[in-house]
């Protein structure tokens, strides 16, 4: 099935972004590969769903806390604080996607060995629930 040429380099950019990030904060807070890092990632993802479909993620009102501390992070990174703004980036990601930690801890029960002891622990059903701020983690 062909993509596209955009939609095709859309999990390369998104996965050097992430691996430049992570790369950058192993090297606390190298300034180049933080910025690269978070550059390459939202060039991925909005090629991946489009770029006002990107903006209007960013601006919801459940999101406002996590882009305020995410592009914070991005402008201190800019400025010369490398390590401090890819933390503040970091909790920015954090409260950005921390809804779609359930479904993630719900499709664990499909990793082979593992999944369905991950699923069956009560204490951390009761830790996703407190972190992601849902009431309940349903596991089908």
């Amino acid at each position: 099935m062909y993509l596209g040429l955009k939609k095709s380099y859309m999990p390369i950019m998104m996965l050097a972004g992430i691996g430049m990030y992570v790369f950058g904060l192993m090297l606390l807070g190298d300034r180049f590969f933080l910025l690269i890092g978070s550059i390459l990632f939202l060039i991925g993802a909005s090629y991946s769903a489009g770029f006002f479909t990107l903006m209007m993620f960013f601006v919801k009102p459940s999101k406002i806390k996590g882009s305020f501390f995410y592009f914070f992070g991005l402008l201190l990174i800019l400025i010369g604080f490398g390590f401090i703004g890819g933390c503040i980036q970091l909790i920015g990601i954090f409260y950005l996607f921390r809804d779609f930690i359930p479904q993630v801890y719900a499709s664990s029960k499909y990793i082979p060995g593992i999944g369905p002891y991950i699923c069956s622990s009560a204490l951390l059903k009761d830790f996703i629930n407190k972190i992601s701020g849902s009431t309940k983690v349903n596991i089908v």
